[in-house]
């Protein structure tokens, strides 16, 4: 190739222009040797040419290159309500209505997913399987892959106010994927919009991205500052519950229940669980299915209500406490069903010189309760129930471990210990007989999160 043609390259590749068309580049690259030089005026007529050419192939890059506008990524709409697939009862309930209040744009993306510092104080947790789970850590929702060797920030983006962070709720991971977080909006005074308002926000993917939406005013649990505690049950992916406990209301024993058919989209108007003061109040909520389920840990009565339709309404279920304890004080474990019919639950009587742990068995969706097996010792509070015969009951220092429903035990561990201290046990969960979770509390009263793969005989930080 002369000094002429390679001029004429190097020109033409110095102001190539993002887009050219790279078959023109490779129709000049083709272009054949010259063997004569030519002549001046030849030269002239060539350059400008060539220059024109560049010229053109700029016009149509700078002037859009293409016809089709760009597109923007379509906002994601909630879907439209879905009525339950069971109805809750023969009377119409009105259908899942989101809060006039318009719903954040959804799915939002979460802040920037990276290792997060441990928290001062970290809890509540929940165990998915063996690997996954979630833990709260200094409001924040922390979730890990590994069984708590790393964690990873996913904490969906709720707003704040004047500075002040809303408040972290509740937590159900139903799966690694779908989850839903709650939380009380941030207020300064009580005529603040957030006053009271609770916005769940869920997710399919794992934390990745968040969607909100909000939940009807409450008819009971009104007060933003003295919300009951909040927890929810999902049944699947699409049918859960939101629930508010009662049990600290301002002299009201109402509990504030919602329902979802469509993953928490859309929800319930709210439905409280008696009229006014003579309603059910309770603890924990357990449902078996869309119609049947149970509020535990009231005061009144048996302790103990069922629902089956949904929660409309509410009647006393029965259940017998053994002999000597029938008007002390009861504290009930989460009700666990493994069907739409049969469940069992644990129950803590604690008298003023005496107390006993005992385990009571439904076949008919909660309604009747009866005792099944006895736990021992005198001062067992947590019970795992990991299926319907694989048990694990601690008082905090003692663990034990059944495998036959409750007919032996083997003791596990005496006074467990954590740092070379001796650690009392605090919301004691199992996966399986091997591997649990648990907190304790130092003396500053910051709760850590630690776990065990042999059966509570050791304990190690997670530091969430």
């Amino acid at each position: 190739m002369d000094e002429f043609d390679r001029e004429i390259r190097s020109a033409f590749h110095r102001r190539q222009l993002p887009g050219a068309p790279t078959a023109l580049v490779r129709s000049l690259d083709d272009l054949p040797r010259r063997q004569v030089r030519p002549t001046g005026a030849f030269r002239l007529v060539l350059g400008l040419a060539a220059t024109l050419v560049i010229l053109l192939v700029a016009v149509v890059v700078l002037g859009g290159g293409s016809s089709t506008p760009p597109v923007s990524s379509p906002q994601p709409s909630l879907p439209a309500v879905v009525n339950p697939s069971v109805a809750p009862s023969t009377e119409p309930i009105p259908s899942p209505t989101i809060a006039s209040v318009p719903p954040s744009p959804s799915p939002t993306l979460a802040p920037p997913i990276g290792t997060p510092t441990p928290a001062i104080s970290a809890g509540p947790a929940g165990m998915i399987d063996a690997s996954q789970g979630w833990a709260v850590g200094d409001q924040r929702l922390l979730v890990t892959a590994d069984g708590g060797s790393t964690w990873r920030d996913v904490t969906p983006p709720a707003p704040t106010e004047g500075g002040s962070a809303a408040n972290l709720l509740g937590v159900q991971f139903l799966d690694p994927d779908h989850g839903w977080v709650a939380f009380a909006e941030p207020f300064k005074l009580d005529t603040d919009p957030g006053f009271g308002r609770v916005d769940v926000w869920r997710t399919t993917d794992g934390g990745q991205t968040w969607a909100r939406s909000e939940l009807p005013r409450a008819k009971i649990n009104t007060a933003g500052d003295t919300l009951g505690p909040f927890s929810f049950d999902f049944i699947d992916p699409a049918h859960g519950f939101a629930f508010i406990s009662g049990n600290y209301t301002r002299r009201l024993s109402d509990s504030d229940l919602y329902w979802t058919a469509d993953g928490g989209a859309t929800w319930s108007a709210d439905h409280p669980t008696g009229p006014g003061s003579l309603g059910v109040e309770g603890s924990s909520i357990s449902f078996a299915s869309a119609d049947d389920g149970v509020v535990a840990g009231s005061p009144v009565g048996s302790g103990i209500f069922v629902t089956h339709d949904g929660g409309k309404t509410w009647q006393a279920a029965t259940l017998s406490a053994p002999a000597g304890f029938s008007g002390d004080l009861r504290v009930f474990s989460q009700p666990v069903f493994s069907d739409a019919r049969t469940g069992l639950v644990a129950v803590h009587f604690q008298g003023d010189t005496q107390s006993a742990t005992r385990i009571y068995r439904t076949i008919d969706g909660g309604s009747s309760w009866t005792f099944l097996a006895a736990v021992p010792g005198s001062g067992v509070l947590f019970v795992t129930i990991i299926d319907p015969r694989h048990w694990i009951a601690t008082d905090g220092a003692v663990v034990e471990h059944t495998t036959d429903g409750g007919s032996s035990w083997s003791h596990g561990v005496s006074q467990p210990t954590y740092g070379g201290q001796q650690t009392g046990l605090q919301g004691v969960q199992f996966i399986d007989l091997d591997r649990g979770w648990a907190q304790w509390t130092d003396p500053q009263g910051n709760s850590h999160l630690i776990a065990t793969i042999d059966g509570g005989s050791t304990w190690h930080d997670l530091e969430p």
